[in-house]
Formats: structure tokens, sequence, C-alpha cells
């Protein structure tokens, strides 16, 4: 899995914390369109958050041996890097949403 990280680092020339958004961002879009779901809806997210956190166990993992040992910091704010563009995505739609359809439910 190192290995395959290594080589993104190496061809794109971008840092670990440019790259978990980025991929992150992307990943949320792929899920978004697979799920057939609106940018409100917090499924994709879910989906999101379960690979960035399967990818943490296997930086963890492969850690666990190494001299540094396990960076529960790093890890972290892995996590919430790669998750905070798309959450607020999703905390915009969903506001944005009901604040267009707001005058509908006092219509009924």
């Amino acid at each position: 899995m190192e290995l395959v990280k290594d080589l993104f680092r190496h061809a794109t020339g971008l840092s670990d914390p440019v790259l978990h958004v980025l991929i992150g961002m992307g990943l949320y879009l792929v899920f978004v369109a697979l799920l057939k779901r609106p940018l409100r809806s917090w499924l994709p997210l879910a989906a999101l958050l379960g690979v960035e956190l399967l990818n943490e166990a296997f930086d963890a993992a492969e850690d666990f041996g190494s001299i540094y040992g396990v960076s529960i910091r790093g890890s972290l704010f892995d996590i919430a890097i790669t998750m905070v563009l798309p959450g607020a995505i999703v905390l915009c739609a969903t506001a944005f949403h009901h604040a267009r359809y707001r005058h509908v439910r006092h219509l009924r």
C-alpha cells in the first residue's frame, strides 16, 4: 500500500495532505455518483469515512513495527483533512436545500 502512495507522491509532486484532500474529494464524488444520492446525502460521506478509516488502519499496521511507532495525531489529521471538504459540501447542500424549500412546508 505504501508503494502505491509513494508512486502517487513522486508522480504528482504533491504533499500527503494535498493528496488526502484531492483523493478524498474525488472519492466522495465517485460515491455520490455510484450511490445515486444528492450532495446533501450523508451516505457518500459515510462511505468515504469508511475508506479513510481503512487507509489509516493500513498505515497503522505498516507503522506498527517501525522505529517511530503509530502516530495517532497524524492519523486524526489525515482523517480530518480528508473529510473536511466533502463534509462542508454536505452541510452547504443541506442548508441550501432547506432554505430553498422552507416555504413549501408553510403552504401545506
